[in-house]
């Protein structure tokens, strides 16, 4: 053991954790009878709750808003081609028809739970 610390750097403590060692259980790293038991919720000490998932519809309208912010900055770049921004700007105009279906869907929904 006090081969070990001298060779780590610690040589001024390696009597103090050769005597802690003997007397003290190495629970902390070594898995013992019931330790998986013992330690399944500990996770939850640290945690926070669990923010609640948003509605499948929000998190799709704010990927299709998402790509077609892509797309755009990809639309303002010199050096793209003209056969490029031909197809960009379908693709544009594409997912402008999806965020505006989505948000309709969305919309009519609301209405729909608030009566």
């Amino acid at each position: 053991m006090e081969r070990q610390l001298w060779a780590r750097g610690n040589c001024e403590q390696a009597p103090q954790l050769e005597v802690l060692e003997r007397h003290i259980p190495r629970l902390a790293k070594n898995e013992t009878d019931g330790w998986r038991e013992a330690n399944q919720f500990r996770h939850k000490l640290f945690e926070g709750p669990r923010k609640p998932e948003p509605d499948p519809r929000v998190r799709e309208l704010k990927k299709k808003r998402e790509e077609l912010a892509r797309v755009v900055a990809r639309l303002q770049d010199p050096d793209v081609s003209p056969g490029i921004v031909k197809e960009l700007r379908k693709h544009v105009v594409i997912l402008e028809r999806e965020i505006a279906e989505l948000v309709a869907r969305t919309l009519c929904r609301r209405r729909l739970l608030t009566g």
